[in-house]
């Protein structure tokens, strides 16, 4: 056998050879594959862990944001105290963005007022996005540069955000293209080696020229949003192959909007809002985009949040049987619905880091009985359903440690408890972010080790963990 490149020395010992992994064993097993020239590091007790995925990302808007206002816990006032600082920094007529921002955090109740983000920035066009990017809270200067008369809504949901996007410029491919390769920077870091990204074309563009100059160092798939996949079809023969690379692997459908805007298409009414949300598509709509894919072999990832949501979704799949179909969240499903799930070999694609800022809008939304009943991921596992974990960056953070204690906990860093019995051990946990489950020789060498392991931890510690050692295709990208 020939020589490995490099041979990690922990539990177990894993050698590579030529980017995959050659051997698995003891100390005595491989010896025989170690040349002069392998590079053995030894980890001591450490555990080698198959490398990471977050199953859930979106990448250029995570490279984006690190540029943005972050209003993450923002109250109004403090909002637009952090524009007036971004705008004395920017050249007037030049937009001023920003991300994160709650209507429970500003205490400013929905439609926002135009004024206070006019009184700060008169020059400058003001797009900020809510933390779960379902809600668009505008100056009067944004609004003018669509072509919207004075007097116009300056706060947007839903397909109203896609509109008014179309109206403005966007990122150049070079921008995009520089926000992956810092988003990809950043996921080694977390020990991330692959990520589901849901994204737009544009942003495919930018991932494929990170291919063409061979800078690709994540195992990224892709959906395709629904208002873009015929022309994705078009471009479809067309496409730059990455192999173990980039791949487009499904349809992205939504079916309703986000919680913390109140817009999760739910069954029964809100508590603390009239109504049950959105309804994002039509029934016959979304099925004959669904049996389009379907017949092009793609299978559907169906953002869905609300319970109505999700039996929507459910129903959908249905009506294309034999493909890898996924729900997207599934924050609350109906328990008539939870064993659809296995019946239906339907993926349950969960953000329970979403918990840590949901937490109290749930309560106040939702009330304690759905809240008790929301994120039933130890419910869809001992049904034998199959689950993955994933952060939906940038709305959360994309740390996979945050995920782990929350699914873990049902509690937020502030210590503010999920009512409910859906907690899994720390192991089961980390597992659900596994690219593949475990490792295997022949598969590629994409490994993470930890300076001390996750389920040892006192959970409280969780959140604060990071990764010794990241291994992408047999090459180091990280070292802690």
């Amino acid at each position: 056998m020939a020589d490995a490149d490099l041979v990690l020395a922990g539990r177990p010992w894993v050698a590579i050879r030529d980017g995959r992994i050659a051997a698995i064993g003891h100390r005595h097993d491989l010896l025989g594959i170690i040349g002069s020239r392998t590079e053995v590091i030894d980890l001591g007790d450490a555990r080698v862990h198959p490398g990471l995925k977050d199953w859930h990302a979106h990448l250029v808007p995570t490279g984006l944001f690190r540029r943005r206002i972050d209003l993450s816990g923002m109250t109004a006032e403090e909002a637009a105290r952090a524009v007036a600082g971004r705008v004395l920094a920017t050249p007037p007529g030049t937009w001023v963005r920003g991300m994160g921002f709650t209507l429970d955090a500003l205490g400013v109740p929905a439609p926002l007022p135009v004024e206070i983000l006019d009184a700060v920035a008169p020059e400058h066009p003001v797009w900020l996005s809510s933390h779960d990017l379902h809600a668009i809270w505008l100056n009067t200067r944004a609004l003018r540069c669509a072509g919207r008369p004075a007097g116009s809504p300056a706060y947007l949901t839903e397909d109203e955000i896609r509109v008014f996007s179309q109206c403005i410029g966007r990122e150049s491919l070079n921008e995009r293209t520089a926000a992956v390769r810092d988003a990809q920077r950043e996921f080694h870091s977390y020990g991330i080696t692959a990520v589901q990204d849901h994204g737009r074309l544009e942003d495919l563009e930018a991932m494929a020229a990170l291919g063409v100059a061979n800078e690709i160092r994540l195992r990224i798939d892709f959906s395709v949003r629904f208002h873009e996949y015929d022309d994705w079809r078009e471009i479809r023969p067309a496409e730059p192959p990455f192999p173990g690379l980039l791949r487009v692997n499904g349809l992205k459908v939504f079916l309703d909007g986000a919680l913390g805007s109140r817009t999760a298409w739910t069954l029964a009414s809100y508590d603390d809002h009239d109504g049950t949300g959105h309804r994002a598509l039509d029934h016959e709509e979304a099925l004959e985009k669904v049996k389009l894919a379907a017949r092009d072999g793609v299978p559907t990832f169906f953002h869905a949040i609300g319970d109505a949501a999700v039996r929507e979704a459910l129903d959908l799949a249905a009506a294309a049987p034999g493909l890898p179909h996924r729900v997207e969240h599934a924050q609350l499903i109906h328990p008539d619905d939870r064993a659809r799930f296995v019946e239906q070999g339907v993926m349950a694609s969960v953000q329970p880091v979403h918990l840590l800022t949901d937490t109290p809008t749930l309560l106040d939304a939702w009330g304690e009985a759905r809240a008790r009943a929301s994120f039933p991921v130890k419910t869809l596992l001992d049904l034998g359903a199959e689950v993955r974990f994933g952060s939906d960056t940038p709305v959360e953070h994309e740390n996979p440690m945050l995920g782990v204690f929350a699914a873990t906990t049902r509690c937020t860093l502030a210590g503010d408890l999920l009512p409910g019995t859906e907690t899994i051990p720390v192991a089961r946990a980390l597992s659900l972010y596994y690219s593949f489950p475990k490792l295997v020789p022949g598969l590629p060498a994409d490994l993470v080790v930890y300076p001390e392991e996750p389920e040892r931890l006192p959970v409280t510690d969780l959140p604060d963990l990071r990764p010794s050692l990241v291994v992408f295709g047999g090459e180091i990208v990280h070292r802690g």
